[in-house]
């Protein structure tokens, strides 16, 4: 089981849980207004999706131990909901895209980039620890291997060739 992929499905948490949370506020007349991700056709429902698909690979991830594809997967889909929930929060700045003038930031978009970076981050801690696994595996191969010399007096030639016998013609 892998620590660190417990961060990949707390990701897809935040992602769902900010999608549903306000994503700005403003006044409409004397009236204050505030909007989620499901109202004016913004990306509520792609991040919520995003983020139950996380969930689901930080689980495959901490249930099976299986590592690489999922990682790698939990690593993309996190960079799309963090770059989505940029975008977004450049929409409320600039007022574009449905929000209302004057509206400021509510706590759902940076819940949501907290959870894609969060998502990230275990992914890729994921990955390095795979890799750290499979470098360490790898030497104590290599070590035994060593022990291994290749022929020296041609006795066993047929057993061990140069990688550039073929170069040489001494097949």
């Amino acid at each position: 089981m892998s620590p660190f992929g417990l961060a990949i499905p707390a990701g897809g948490i935040l992602a769902v849980v900010g999608s549903i949370q306000t994503w700005s506020t403003g006044k409409v007349g004397r009236k204050k207004v505030g909007y989620n991700g499901f109202q004016h056709g913004h990306n509520g429902v792609l991040l919520v999706l995003l983020g139950i698909v996380l969930i689901a690979v930080g689980l495959l991830i901490v249930r099976l131990g299986r590592q690489l594809i999922p990682a790698i997967i939990a690593s993309v889909i996190g960079v799309a909901v963090s770059i989505v929930a940029v975008f977004d929060l450049a929409d409320i700045a600039n007022h574009s895209d449905g929000f209302v003038a004057g509206a400021t930031v509510g706590p759902g978009l940076p819940i949501v980039l907290l959870g894609g970076v969060i998502a990230v981050v275990g992914g890729v801690a994921t990955l390095l620890e795979k890799s750290a696994r499979a470098i360490r595996r790898g030497d104590r191969r290599s070590s035994r291997q060593s022990t291994r010399s290749r022929p020296t007096d041609g006795s066993a030639r047929s057993a061990w060739r140069s990688p550039w016998s073929v170069l040489e013609g001494d097949l």
